[in-house]
């Protein structure tokens, strides 16, 4: 019973090591048995006294009897522990937690499923983007059933006192069987308004359908994203691992390189706790490593020195991390003499990076340049004569940015943005020349739109700039910087984005500020991987392909030949004429691909139905140019021409004509009417566009 017992306790346990529920019970009963057989004074021995008994042997018998003698003593109370054990064991069964499960997933196919999961994040933005169109549709073609409505309300009434009225009517009223009272008689003319009413109402009830399917949609979308967000979130905190795991190997460089060196120094990590995505995190190795070297050989002096200057032997690092949003900060600090920057300068000016005023702060941003090493010898330790400028590039890479502090004999801070995740990234959709780029959100304090009044006292100082919050924002185009167009002003409304790069703040204006939206980021192709201020690509929901910039790099202007370097526009090519266009047609169909035409090339557009709806929208804003169709309802091009010349501060308004009419007597009314040049449909695109340039160049001579 006892060899029993101990069998099932061990299979008990090893269900309990094992994460199982263990089977206690066959055990509490052979413990309970045995605790009865005891407190009897009857234990398993007696049977074998028998089986001794029938044998004959006397002396076994003796034996036997003295060792039962002695088994009730000790038996009962080591039957009695294992028994209260049992039900120990027994009682606690339900605080034994389970092990938690977990199992081994390949690296590889981890990155698989966040890719796909990306790739539906492209898919739901393209769908998306489908949706608003077909709200849009379905709005428009509210407009249009309320507009129909209202003409058929006309139109019913006209009809009604057209066929009251008609002769006809009358005739066959006096010539029927019954009176007009005694029996009601429907003309084909009654019979057609009945039906269009008719068609009025489904249209009606249709509308209000798919006004439900629409608000259906919606709460569809709504529940999709949150579903979307947290698949995602899930996948991605699966390959984030805390910066923590590299402190044991930073600690084991700094203690042999301080060896090898003779430097006495320590490091310290905060945030340790920080997350960043495994690939990140691998790939940031190299660049700390290689920043720990150059701290330990080039910044931090030796203990007697350090004596002498009244520091403590003992150097010290510091890396502090921080997770601010959806990117990391990373301070990464030393206490020895930091930057050279009278070396510095030489070897800036020595390679054409600068001249001699550059100011400080922009002249340490050069240390990150390829050539301008600080080193006199290259050793393999430090950087291997490559200096910072392969930490530059790696977190380039990774869509970072690095600023650079330094004071003399306190030391250097190197300020470093990277995101948490490499895959997908918010940003903030601009089109800057026709293009559509993507600025990542982390780096956008604020939108503003400035009128025309605000932004023409901004542009007439020497220095434009925005000031929020009491930062200032210093102000440049966005097409200048990238080298799309010269720089230049233009008049109207002015789109700026106000962009925070570490500790400096700048100002860019774009055409025109499109929308937020969550990207997938793409890598460049190795033949444009090393363009600054571009780190990566994503394809948006329209299937266009927009590239993502690096506010870090755009800020930054280099002193060269006594001006600041600025990128400008590319050799034998003109900065396109910008305008503000008014399309005037009673074809929603013209009106829709006329405007995707004009804002393709960068024009901004405003819409009329008619001649009324275009006389209200000059109220409202002058337009630079104004394209008329002549066959248009309540109000013709002809006359609205006439009515634009009458108006105070249009008559200046270049026109061009767009009709169906080819005909040289509609031509010459136009031409005489003022129109700048005339167009026939289906017209050709590039020849609008050329036209449209043309005279905007003319009533611009400025540019």
């Amino acid at each position: 019973l006892l060899r029993e017992i101990r069998t099932e306790m061990i299979i008990a346990m090893e269900s309990v090591r094992d994460g199982r529920a263990p089977s206690l019970q066959t055990v509490a009963l052979k413990v309970e048995q045995l605790t009865n057989a005891a407190r009897a004074g009857k234990t398993a021995v007696p049977a074998t006294a028998k089986a001794s008994a029938k044998a004959g042997k006397r002396k076994q018998k003796t034996a036997r009897s003295r060792a039962r003698k002695k088994s009730r003593s000790a038996l009962p109370a080591v039957k009695t522990e294992r028994a209260t054990e049992a039900r120990t064991l027994t009682e606690n069964h339900a605080d034994v937690p389970a092990r938690s499960s977990a199992i081994r997933v390949d690296i590889n196919t981890l990155d698989s499923l966040v890719n796909l999961t990306n790739e539906i994040g492209v898919s739901r933005s393209r769908l998306r983007l489908q949706y608003s169109g077909f709200v849009g549709m379905l709005e428009e073609m509210q407009s249009v059933a309320e507009r129909f409505q209202t003409y058929f309300r006309d139109f019913e009434i006209e009809a009604e006192t057209a066929m009251t009225s008609s002769p006809m009517l009358e005739a066959q009223a006096s010539s029927a069987e019954f009176d007009p009272l005694e029996l009601d008689r429907f003309s084909r003319l009654q019979q057609l308004t009945r039906s269009l009413s008719e068609c009025v109402d489904d249209l009606s009830n249709i509308e209000s359908g798919m006004e439900r399917l629409v608000w259906q949609s919606e709460t569809l979308f709504h529940h999709d994203a949150r579903i979307y967000g947290k698949l995602h979130e899930g996948l991605l905190k699966t390959r984030m691992q805390p910066v923590g795991v590299l402190a044991g190997r930073l600690q084991h460089l700094v203690r042999v390189i301080s060896k090898e060196t003779g430097k006495q120094a320590k490091l310290e990590i905060t945030g340790e706790d920080v997350e960043l995505d495994r690939n990140i995190l691998e790939r940031m190795v190299a660049p700390l490593e290689h920043m720990v070297r150059n701290a330990l050989v080039h910044g931090i002096e030796k203990p007697k020195k350090r004596r002498k200057l009244g520091k403590p032997e003992k150097g010290t690092i510091r890396i502090e991390f921080t997770q601010v949003y959806n990117e990391v900060i990373m301070q990464f600090s030393d206490d020895g003499a930091g930057i050279n920057m009278e070396k510095l300068r030489e070897r800036a000016v020595a390679t054409g990076l600068a001249n001699e005023s550059i100011e400080n702060h922009e002249l340490a941003q050069l240390v990150l340049e390829s050539g301008v090493s600080t080193s006199d010898q290259v050793t393999q330790l430090s950087g291997r004569g490559v200096g910072m400028e392969i930490v530059a590039s790696e977190i380039r890479y990774l869509g970072g940015h690095i600023d650079v502090e330094t004071r003399a004999g306190k030391g250097v801070t190197y300020i470093i943005n990277i995101p948490l995740s490499l895959s997908i990234t918010r940003a903030n959709l601009v089109r800057v020349a026709g293009q559509v780029l993507a600025i990542p959100l982390s780096s956008v304090v604020q939108v503003q739109t400035l009128s025309e009044n605000e932004f023409s006292r901004i542009k007439a100082t020497k220095k434009p700039s925005i000031s929020y919050r009491n930062k200032e924002y210093h102000y440049s185009s966005l097409a200048a910087r990238l080298g799309l167009a010269i720089p230049e002003f233009v008049d109207g409304e002015q789109h700026v984005l106000l962009i925070r790069s570490g500790r400096r703040c700048i100002a860019l204006g774009v055409d025109e500020v499109l929308d937020v939206e969550e990207c997938v980021i793409k890598p460049l192709n190795p033949q444009i991987s090393g363009v600054r201020s571009i780190t990566g690509a994503t394809v948006l929901g329209s299937g266009e392909v927009a590239l993502l910039l690096d506010p870090g790099n755009l800020r930054r202007e280099y002193k060269v030949e006594g001006a600041s370097w600025k990128p400008g526009r590319r050799a034998g090519e003109s900065a396109p004429p910008k305008g503000r266009l008014l399309v005037v047609d009673d074809s929603v169909t013209v009106r829709k691909v006329t405007e995707r035409l004009l804002k393709r090339h960068g024009f901004q557009v405003d819409l009329a139905r008619d001649g009324n709806d275009a006389l209200r929208a000059l109220d409202e804003r002058k337009p630079d140019l104004i394209l008329i169709d002549i066959e248009m309802p309540k109000m013709d091009g002809y006359e609205l021409m006439e009515k634009i010349r009458e108006k105070p501060g249009m008559a200046d308004i270049p026109t061009i004509v767009v009709t169906s009419r080819s005909g040289g007597k509609h031509r010459k009314k136009a031409l005489e009417l003022g129109a700048a040049d005339y167009f026939s449909k289906p017209y050709d695109d590039a020849a609008l566009i050329e036209s449209i340039q043309s005279i905007l160049k003319k009533e611009s001579p400025d540019d």
